[in-house]
């Protein structure tokens, strides 16, 4: 079994293919949230605080299942067996379904990639990651970054799965091509699919911006009309309260002699 080689000071020293991506993913500290109640606080700043700690705590929970298998591919060399993983289990109390998924995704995926399924426009779960590891890192930050919410990524992913399947099974029809040629053609297709997927939701949020700024625009325009109905009663409103209050002139009436 291969282990990380030693210093003469007995420190372990991380091979040479392991430093270059080896840094610590930093977690972003300025999600600081006071437990301390404050009488000024609303039901929507609860929320909001709330929102803020389980995003964090599913950020932590990527971040630290990416540095276990990062920790433990970089000491092992890659080259461990299931014995080793059960005495990890048991020592961290991590089950080993766990161990292996961890494994898995330290070695697909580089500090900068774990970074950009850290940043999109919904909070990425571990449990996304685990559902698709099958699928090409670069593919899946793809459709990640391409989705606005967990609905639409999940659906651009079924149809991609699906699309992507049955080419390959077009594919292996043709017994004549190796296994690289096949691999090579599925790429390719892979990437031909996933730019019409990305192509699409574009043009979906392209329709809802669109949407979005016509209602604006009929927002701002009854806002307008109510201005304009408000002014218009205040004028009549004064009027009326000045015709309530007139009082006509006493005029003496002049007979001739």
């Amino acid at each position: 079994m291969a282990m990380a080689k030693k210093s003469t000071e007995g420190q372990v020293v991380e091979p040479e293919d392991h430093k270059k991506d080896g840094q610590v993913i930093p977690i972003n500290q300025n999600r600081q949230v006071s437990v301390k109640y404050n009488h000024q606080m609303t039901e929507d700043d609860l929320c909001a605080d709330i929102k803020q700690i389980r995003n964090h705590q599913v950020v932590s929970e990527i971040v630290g299942n990416w540095m276990i298998g990062k920790k433990i591919n970089t000491f092992y060399c890659k080259n461990y067996g299931e014995n080793e993983l059960q005495r990890i289990a048991g020592e961290t109390d991590i089950k080993i379904g766990t161990l292996y998924k961890a494994l898995q995704f330290a070695k697909r995926y580089t500090e900068k990639q774990v970074c950009n399924l850290l940043n999109g426009h919904f909070t990425f779960s571990w449990r996304q990651v685990v559902k698709n590891l099958s699928l090409q890192p670069e593919t899946l930050i793809a459709l990640y970054k391409g989705s606005n919410t967990l609905d639409e990524f999940c659906n651009a992913v079924t149809i991609y799965k699906s699309s992507t399947k049955k080419q390959i099974d077009v594919l292996r029809k043709f017994p004549k091509r190796s296994d690289l040629e096949i691999a090579e053609a599925a790429w390719k297709m892979e990437r031909k699919e996933l730019e019409k997927i990305i192509k699409e939701l574009q043009e979906k949020n392209k329709d809802l911006k669109d949407e979005n700024g016509r209602l604006l625009n009929e927002k701002v325009g009854m806002i307008k009309e109510i201005d304009d109905l408000t002014m218009e009663n205040d004028e009549l409103t004064t009027e009326n309260d000045e015709l309530k209050t007139y009082k006509p002139k006493h005029i003496k009436l002049y007979v001739a002699p």
